[in-house]
């Protein structure tokens, strides 16, 4: 009922209002409707005045809490940006070790490799010595079968050579007999 006999500019300031409280601009929706009101003048200034205040004290509050935001994403974003800093070196360091591990190995598998070599340098040289060592052996017991065969064989001949001057010697003597005996008869 009230509605039907409101100006047209009161219906359009009731729906300016409700638009603006839509949109949770709650102190320009109050101002909206102040020139609908009825009353003393000054209280209608008072409550635009409150109004402007309360609009003025809500950016403030907006600004105040978009610093703090702002403050909070710039934290956030330094945080983030020590965390890939401390990552990425994180990575650079584990990049090292590895390369390091790495070398490292490399360096094992080429000190084993050398010593495989070297072993196997040393037990072919050893093969050679212990074959030398067999021959040389195998030399020296038929240097000494000759040896003693030789020894054997100068013995028989010193034995050979003594029975020869004594057969030689008995020879003399019975030609000597029989000189002597046919010289006496």
């Amino acid at each position: 009922g009230d509605e039907e006999r409101l100006p047209g500019w009161a219906t359009r300031a009731l729906d300016e209002a409700h638009g603006r409280a839509a949109q949770r601009r709650f102190g320009e929706a109050i101002r909206c409707l102040l020139p609908a009101l009825r009353g003393p003048q000054r209280a209608v200034d008072v409550l635009q005045s409150l109004c402007l205040s309360w609009e003025k004290a809500e950016q403030e509050r907006l600004k105040q809490r978009e610093a703090e935001v702002s403050r909070a994403l710039d934290e956030k974003d330094l945080e983030l940006s020590q965390e890939r800093h401390r990552r990425a070196e994180a990575d650079r360091r584990a990049l090292q070790l590895e390369s390091r591990r790495d070398d490292e190995m490399r360096s094992l598998m080429n000190e084993l490799l050398g010593a495989r070599e070297r072993i196997e340098v040393w037990r072919k040289r050893t093969d050679e010595k212990e074959r030398e060592l067999t021959k040389e052996a195998h030399r020296r017991q038929e240097a000494e079968r000759q040896v003693t065969w030789l020894q054997q064989r100068s013995q028989m001949h010193e034995n050979a050579v003594r029975e020869n001057a004594l057969l030689k010697q008995q020879l003399h003597d019975a030609k000597a007999a029989a000189a002597a005996a046919r010289a006496a008869a």
